[in-house]
């Protein structure tokens, strides 16, 4: 990610309430290290939160990226991971699979004093897991 990339959307962070911006795990592990902080959300567990997520959905998906983030505002912030079952689909990823995601994700969103940690949606299409901070 540039820096003016960056610049960018923090800009955006400061400028609006209710937004989200879709992040590569690179990018977004980036954009953690210089979130704005306020309340209980704090830069030094937002960069574990990515990190720890980043490795769990690895060790499933033998090295592959199958997931995105959005990061943003829900009038607080707010971070989704979305895994899109499509990509995973070869990985033989079961309904096992996404039980041990969400009780893993619900451990790091307590550990990352998240106010919120709630799996959003689980079709065919995609798994999201919603982390919002008061």
């Amino acid at each position: 990610m540039t820096r003016e990339t960056l610049s960018a959307l923090l800009d955006v962070d400061a400028m609006f309430l209710d937004y989200q911006v879709e992040l590569t795990p690179a990018g977004m592990r980036h954009v953690a290290e210089f979130a704005p902080t306020y309340n209980r959300f704090t830069i030094r567990h937002f960069v574990s939160l990515v990190d720890r997520i980043n490795q769990l959905v690895a060790t499933h998906a033998a090295g592959q990226e199958p997931h995105v983030f959005r990061f943003g505002s829900e009038f607080s912030r707010v971070l989704y991971l979305v895994i899109r079952k499509g990509r995973v689909y070869d990985l033989g990823w079961t309904d096992e699979t996404y039980h041990h995601l969400e009780t893993e994700l619900q451990k790091y969103g307590q550990e990352a004093q998240a106010s919120e940690v709630d799996v959003t949606c689980n079709d065919q299409h995609q798994f999201m897991f919603r982390f919002w901070w008061d």
